[in-house]
C-alpha cells in the first residue's frame, strides 16, 4: 500500500490456514462492514475444505491467493488502512508510526433528548445547547398533556419536548447554569452578542436575551414567523433570517419589526441557511439540491444553482478560496462547488461530487488543513482530503445520527453532537503521521472560530 512517499508491506503469516485463521478474516470483514457498509470486496470462499476431501496443497493455497486479493483490495482504501479493525487487525500500531487516530477530549452527556444544535463562544467561555424528543411516541404525549382544552384557563401539566441550555466556563470545566424547555421541537439556533434565537418546529422563532454580567435570561419572547418548522436562522445583529419547510426566506429587522424579505425560491422545502458575512452574501438550500445565493444589502437573488446532493442538510463555506461544501442526505452525495471571489458568485459552477456513506447529514471544513468532516447517521464521522477527494478517516463518534459538527481551527479540535445526546470535543495531530505527546496539555483557548 502507497500513501504519499510512503509505502507499506502489509502481510499476516499463517504457518497453516484453517478455519480459525479464516475466521479472523471474517471478524475484521464483520467490523469493516459496521465501519463502511457493505461496499467491500468478497471474502473467498469457506467450502475449500470438507471432511472427504481434506485439506490438500492446491486448496490450501487457493485459499490464500484469495485472502491476497481480499487485502490488496482494501489497501486501496486510505479510510479502510487508518481504520481502527484494520489496523488492529495486522498491528500496524506496533509496527509503524503512520498515523495518529484522533482523541476524544471532552464529552458532556446527560441531556434530556437528542442533540439538535450547539453554539459556542470561546471568548466568553459560554456554550448553547438545544436538544428535542423527536420521537413520535414523545412528541404526540406532549401534544396531548400541553394541549388547553376551550373551558380550562389554563394547562397545568407541561411536558416540554425542546430545551435551551447554557453552560458557562467555571475554571477548566463547563457548568450548566440553567435551562429554558419548549413545547415545540428546539430545532436550530444562532447566538450574537447578548441574544440568542431559537428556530422552532411550529414554525415560531424564540427570542432569548441575556444579561451577560450574570449569564442569565433578561427577556424572551416569541417571533410568529413561519407557519412550518424553523430549518435555519441567522442574526447579524440587525436583521433576522430565517428558512422554513413552508419553503419561505424572511429577513426581519430586530429592533423594528419590518419585514425586508419574504419569498419563496423554489416550490420544496427549504433546507439550510448559511450566512458568510465577509461575502456580505447567505446561502440557502431546498430538498432538490437547489442554491440560492442572495445578496445582503440589497435582498437579491444574485445566483441560482442545481447541485448532485439531494435534500442538503449542510453547507460550509471557504471564502477565501471561493469554495462551497454541501452535504445531500437523499443521495448521500457531498458537493464541492466553485463560487468564484467575492462579487463574482454569479459565475457558480460545480468541481466534483463525491458518494458518501448512507445518509450523510452534516458538514464542517478545515481551511488550514483542507479536510472536510462529514457526519453520518450511524453516527461515524468521515474526514475527506479536499485535494486528493478521498477519505482518511472514520471515527466511530456516537452510537446516534450525528446532528452538528462544528470545527474550532484555532485548536484543531472537532465538536460533535448526536442524537445518543452526547456533544464530543475531538482532538486532531497537526498531521496524520504526528504522535501525541503524552504530557501536552489541552487548552481549548477562547477564541471564536473564524467565519471561513
Amino acid at each position: 500500500a502507497q500513501d504519499g512517499n510512503t509505502r507499506w508491506q502489509l502481510s499476516k503469516r499463517y504457518p497453516q490456514i484453517h478455519m480459525n485463521r479464516f475466521s479472523e478474516f471474517d471478524l475484521l470483514n464483520e467490523d469493516l462492514v459496521d465501519y463502511f457498509g457493505k461496499n467491500l470486496p468478497p471474502l473467498p470462499q469457506k467450502s475449500y475444505f470438507t471432511i472427504f476431501t481434506g485439506k490438500t496443497e492446491a486448496k490450501i493455497e487457493k485459499r490464500r491467493e484469495g485472502l491476497d486479493d481480499y487485502l490488496k483490495s482494501i489497501v486501496n482504501r486510505n479510510e479502510i488502512v487508518h481504520s481502527v479493525p484494520f489496523r488492529d487487525f495486522l498491528d500496524v500500531d506496533a509496527k509503524t508510526q503512520k498515523i495518529c487516530p484522533p482523541q476524544m477530549i471532552i464529552k458532556f452527556q446527560d441531556f434530556m433528548y437528542e442533540i439538535t444544535d450547539f453554539q459556542i463562544n470561546f471568548e466568553l467561555g459560554m456554550m448553547f445547547i438545544l436538544h428535542s424528543d423527536s420521537s413520535i411516541a414523545g412528541r404526540l404525549d406532549a401534544y396531548l398533556s400541553n394541549y388547553k382544552m376551550p373551558w380550562l384557563d389554563q394547562c397545568d401539566r407541561q411536558i416540554p419536548i425542546g430545551c435551551l441550555e447554557c453552560w458557562v466556563q467555571q475554571d477548566s470545566e463547563f457548568e450548566k447554569t440553567w435551562i429554558k424547555t419548549y413545547r415545540s421541537q428546539a430545532v436550530c439556533c444562532h447566538w450574537n452578542n447578548d441574544t440568542v434565537f431559537v428556530g422552532l418546529d411550529d414554525g415560531h422563532i424564540n427570542m432569548v436575551r441575556l444579561n451577560m454580567e450574570k449569564r442569565k435570561i433578561e427577556e424572551s419572547y416569541d417571533i410568529e414567523s413561519h407557519t412550518d418548522r424553523v430549518r435555519g436562522i441567522h442574526y447579524d445583529g440587525t436583521m433576522i433570517h430565517s428558512v422554513s419547510k413552508d419553503g419561505s426566506y424572511r429577513v426581519v429587522n430586530y429592533k423594528t419589526s419590518q419585514l425586508h424579505l419574504d419569498t419563496k425560491p423554489s416550490k420544496a422545502e427549504l433546507t439550510y441557511l448559511h450566512l458568510c458575512e465577509k461575502r456580505q452574501k447567505s446561502f440557502v438550500s431546498d430538498k432538490n439540491g437547489q442554491i440560492f445565493i442572495y445578496d445582503l444589502n440589497k435582498l437579491t437573488l444574485v445566483a441560482q444553482f442545481q447541485s448532485q446532493s439531494r435534500d442538503i442538510r449542510g453547507i460550509s463555506i471557504d471564502s477565501a478560496r471561493g469554495y462551497l461544501f454541501i452535504i445531500g442526505y437523499e443521495n448521500s452525495y457531498f458537493s464541492i462547488i466553485d463560487i468564484n471571489q467575492p462579487g463574482q458568485e454569479s459565475l457558480i459552477k460545480q468541481i466534483s461530487f463525491q458518494k458518501c456513506r448512507s445518509y450523510s447529514c452534516e458538514i464542517a471544513w478545515s481551511f488550514s488543513r483542507g479536510e472536510i468532516f462529514i457526519g453520518n447517521k450511524d453516527g461515524s464521522i468521515t474526514i475527506w482530503c479536499a485535494k486528493k477527494k478521498s477519505p482518511i478517516y472514520i471515527i466511530k463518534g456516537h452510537t446516534g445520527a450525528i446532528t452538528k459538527l462544528v470545527w474550532i481551527e484555532s485548536e484543531s479540535t472537532l465538536m460533535s453532537g448526536g442524537k445518543d445526546k452526547i456533544i464530543k470535543a475531538w482532538r486532531l495531530p497537526r498531521v496524520w503521521g504526528e504522535r501525541y505527546d503524552n504530557e501536552q496539555t489541552i487548552g481549548l483557548r477562547f477564541q471564536d472560530q473564524d467565519d471561513l
